[in-house]
C-alpha cells in the first residue's frame, strides 16, 4: 500500500471499522509516515476547525495512535499545544480521557513537568486538564513518576478546583486518586461527595474505602489493568472508541403484548400522548455522563 493510499484511508475509514491492513502498512514504513503523521498534527494545530466540524474525520486520532506507538517525541509539544486550544479540545473530544492520556504519556519520554501545567491550568478545557492527569498516572504504571510524586500534585490541585456541581475534571480527580489509592485525599474527596461536587455513581464513599483497605501496593499492582498503559497496540487502543468500534449485532425483541390487554378499550385514549416524567434528576450537556464514560453528557448518552 503507498503513502498516499494509507493516508487516505485513515482520513475517512468505515464507521465502526478498525483500517488493520493501513495501519499494519504504516507500522512498516516507519521513517517514510512519520513526516506526513506529524503534518496531520501541524494542520491541526494550525485550524482545528474542519476536525472539528467533520466529525466523520479520524486521521487525527489515527496519527497521534502512531505516533505514541512509534514514541515520537516531536508529536508531544505539538499535542500539548492542541490541546491548549478551545476547539483544539474539541477536536480531540473523541479520545478524551484514558486513551489521550496514554498517548501523552507515550510521547513525553517521561516529562511530568508538563503535564503537571497542563492539568493545573483553569483557561484549558476540563476534559483535556482530565486527559493529563491521567497521562501522569499512566507515568506511574510505566515506572517514570513516582506515586507519591502524583499525589502530591493531586492534593495540591484539588482546592483550587472549581466547586460547580458535577464538574467534569472532579470526576477525573476521582478516578486518578481511586486507581493511585486515594488514603492522602479521602479527607477532601468524601467532602466532595457531601458537597455534590463530586458524582456519586462515579466515585462514591464504599469504593474509597474499599481501595484504601486494599492498600497502595495492590493499586499499582492494577493499574495497568486499569488501563494506564504506554500505546504499544494501536488496534487496541483505538477499538476502544467508539468511532472504530464493531458494530454489534442485537437480536430483534418482540413487543410485549398482555394478553388480559382489550384493544377496542383503548381506542378511546389513541392519540393522546402520554404525560413524560424524568427518570433521576436533570442532567445538563457540558455534565459528566452518569454511565461513567468520562465524556461530556452531550457528547455521549444525551447525543
Amino acid at each position: 500500500m503507498e503513502i498516499d493510499q494509507i493516508l487516505e484511508t485513515f482520513e475517512y475509514p468505515p464507521e465502526g471499522e478498525f483500517p488493520r491492513a493501513a495501519v499494519a502498512a504504516a507500522l512498516t514504513r516507519r521513517e517514510e509516515i512519520l513526516p506526513h503523521l506529524l503534518g496531520i498534527l501541524e494542520k491541526l494545530l494550525a485550524d482545528p476547525t474542519p476536525y472539528v466540524e467533520d466529525e466523520e474525520r479520524a486521521d487525527h486520532l489515527i496519527a497521534l495512535c502512531l505516533l505514541a506507538r512509534f514514541r515520537e517525541t516531536r508529536a508531544y509539544p505539538l499535542l500539548l499545544r492542541i490541546m491548549s486550544l478551545d476547539e483544539g479540545a474539541e477536536a480531540l473530544e473523541a479520545a478524551g480521557g484514558r486513551l489521550l492520556g496514554n498517548i501523552l504519556a507515550s510521547l513525553s519520554a517521561g516529562d511530568s513537568e508538563e503535564l503537571m501545567k497542563l492539568a493545573g491550568d483553569p483557561a484549558v478545557d476540563s476534559s483535556m486538564r482530565g486527559s493529563a492527569l491521567h497521562a501522569l498516572v499512566t507515568q506511574v504504571a510505566a515506572g517514570r513518576l513516582s506515586r507519591d510524586e502524583a499525589m502530591r500534585f493531586l492534593a495540591g490541585l484539588i482546592p483550587t478546583l472549581p466547586r460547580d456541581e458535577f464538574e467534569l475534571l472532579w470526576l477525573d480527580v476521582g478516578f486518578c486518586c481511586l486507581d493511585l489509592c486515594p488514603v492522602e485525599v479521602y479527607p477532601e474527596l468524601k467532602a466532595a461527595l457531601d458537597e455534590d461536587i463530586l458524582d456519586p455513581f462515579a466515585v462514591d464513599i464504599e469504593d474509597m474505602e474499599e481501595r484504601i483497605e486494599l492498600g497502595i501496593p495492590y493499586a499499582l499492582e492494577r493499574l495497568n489493568a486499569r488501563g494506564y498503559r504506554l500505546v504499544d497496540d494501536v488496534e487496541r487502543e483505538l477499538t476502544e472508541l467508539e468511532r472504530f468500534a464493531p458494530e454489534e449485532e442485537v437480536d430483534a425483541v418482540p413487543p410485549y403484548e398482555d394478553p388480559f390487554d382489550d384493544d377496542e378499550d383503548d381506542d378511546e385514549f389513541e392519540g393522546i400522548p402520554e404525560t413524560y416524567e424524568r427518570q433521576g434528576p436533570k442532567i445538563g450537556r457540558n455534565q459528566p455522563c452518569p454511565c461513567g464514560s468520562g465524556r461530556k453528557y452531550k457528547k455521549c448518552c444525551g447525543k
